[in-house]
């Protein structure tokens, strides 16, 4: 996948080349350049806590979504998705840093994109087709 824009609240990141993106079932959460994941998650109130290696999040509150435009089309991940509850009052902030250093692709998008998204992989052309979930 190549993704042209990242946002939420009133931040905003438009690379001048785009990112290159894969749908990452290996991943817990979604991950990208370190810059732009610190962002998004001070915009939405994330606090990165370095003992535990994550950025957590408080769970109630009504936070904004955060928007991929992919291929001329909007993506949401709610805070339902990017939410992950500890179970003692705080979320985890299902976002992480990355530092690909130019090996792997800038983006990881993890469960939070999978669960908003159905996904159909076409392996012959190399694409991927996503289609808003319907959730019970």
């Amino acid at each position: 996948l190549i993704f042209f824009s990242v946002s939420t609240g009133s931040y905003a990141s438009i690379p001048s080349n785009g990112w290159q993106a894969v749908s990452d079932t290996a991943s817990t959460f979604i991950g990208g350049p370190k810059a732009i994941i610190d962002s998004i998650a001070n915009e939405v109130g994330a606090v990165w806590m370095e003992s535990l290696g994550s950025y957590f999040i408080e769970c109630g509150g009504n936070d904004p979504d955060v928007v991929f435009g992919i291929n001329g089309n909007s993506y949401t991940v709610t805070q339902t998705n990017y939410k992950i509850s500890t179970g003692v009052g705080l979320c985890m902030f299902a976002f992480f840093p990355s530092t690909t250093s130019g090996f792997y692709p800038a983006w990881m998008l993890g469960p939070p994109m999978i669960r908003e998204y159905c996904q159909i992989h076409d392996m012959q052309n190399g694409a991927i087709g996503m289609a808003k979930a319907i959730s019970a």
